[in-house]
């Protein structure tokens, strides 16, 4: 099985001085997805927190947004197939970082 790991730090310092980064892992075997996780994560006094992970673990795909004061939403994503929902989380938070660390800032 092939594993591909990509860290990426968007540029968002016109919302916040912490770091933010946008992690993905990918575990493929024979051209076919067998799980992932795509993840935007932010810098705290700890190290980093996620904001939002998407990611195939539990059985299921499916997008789990967290806050500051410890809550956690969870909401299944019902796409054909583990590929799509790949194509779709990474489309997600990158075209949609901004609200999520916006909506961290305001609620820390």
């Amino acid at each position: 099985m092939k594993i591909v790991d990509i860290v990426d730090y968007p540029y968002c310092n016109w919302i916040t001085d912490k770091k933010v980064r946008h992690r993905k892992k990918l575990w493929v075997e024979k051209n076919s997805v067998k799980k992932f996780v795509v993840q935007l994560e932010i810098e705290t006094a700890t190290g980093y927190s996620p904001m939002v992970r998407i990611d195939s673990f539990h059985g299921f795909a499916h997008k789990d947004e967290f806050f500051p004061d410890g809550r956690r939403k969870r909401t299944k994503i019902d796409l054909k197939d583990l590929k799509e929902a790949y194509k779709y989380a990474s489309h997600e938070i990158k075209e949609n970082f901004e609200i999520y660390v916006r909506r961290w800032i305001q609620t820390n």
